[in-house]
């Protein structure tokens, strides 16, 4: 047989066995959002589930979540939005953000700063890459410009450096968020100490759903804060939910 009709009967078979099981996890989730809105939490949150890891969208995340909530499951509902937030594009990234102010309020979490957000749609808008080969351009126009190589006017000058500053502060924004870890605590009440051990004293403690930014990690201890308390918590008691980029 014709080698080029095998391999077009190989590709047939693949499409259609690519087809099916999306086929499937449509059907699966349509009927995760009818036993959602019958209120039937478990049966909705089994059905998304079964649902592959890597055929899992934006909207499965985000009715997961409704699920969760609705199972009273704080520390869950965060975590699944937070993942939404992370892979959602800059046209659903806007109703991840509100269903994840509603969420933050609920368990008086710290809402998301200005800039966090501002980062989250340059991360979909601007690739880092761009802005650095801009930002290296134009420290050789410079380098040219102060070693008499090229001649430039005075305005386009201030309209370079202008530029320059603009990237600057963008791979900053980069810089300074990519690096940042949270995590959720997952347990109904984690006590927080003041060392990487239960023989220290307690200065604190956060209830389940809590949101806390990771400083550091040692010995099976993360040292957290958040807002008014900072100490050291047992990594089982939290899920990280985001490193980015």
């Amino acid at each position: 047989m014709n080698k080029k009709l095998l391999y077009i009967i190989f590709c047939m078979m693949v499409s259609h066995i690519v087809c099916a099981q999306d086929l499937n996890v449509d059907n699966s989730f349509k009927e995760a959002v009818q036993a959602l809105n019958n209120n039937e939490i478990e049966k909705s949150l089994n059905l998304l589930m079964a649902i592959p890891e890597g055929l899992r969208s934006t909207q499965w995340y985000k009715i997961s979540a409704l699920c969760f909530e609705k199972a009273n499951k704080k520390a869950d509902a965060l975590y699944t939005l937070r993942t939404a937030q992370e892979y959602a594009s800059v046209f659903l990234l806007p109703k991840i953000n509100k269903d994840l102010t509603k969420l933050l309020a609920i368990n008086d979490n710290q809402q998301d700063g200005f800039l966090y957000l501002l980062f989250l749609y340059m991360q979909r808008i601007i690739p880092l890459i761009i802005v650095q080969l801009i930002f290296l351009l134009l420290m050789i126009v410079y380098l040219l410009y102060f070693l008499k190589k090229i001649n430039i006017s005075f305005k386009k000058m201030i309209l370079l450096c202008s530029i320059h500053l603009v990237c600057g502060g963008i791979i900053s924004l980069y810089t300074v968020y990519s690096s940042k870890r949270y995590a959720i605590v997952t347990q109904d009440e984690v006590s927080v100490y003041v060392g990487p051990q239960n023989s220290y004293a307690v200065v604190g403690s956060f209830k389940q759903g809590k949101q806390i930014e990771i400083l550091q990690e040692f010995s099976g201890w993360y040292k957290v804060s958040s807002e008014n308390t900072r100490g050291w918590v047992e990594l089982s008691s939290c899920k990280i939910f985001k490193k980015l980029m």
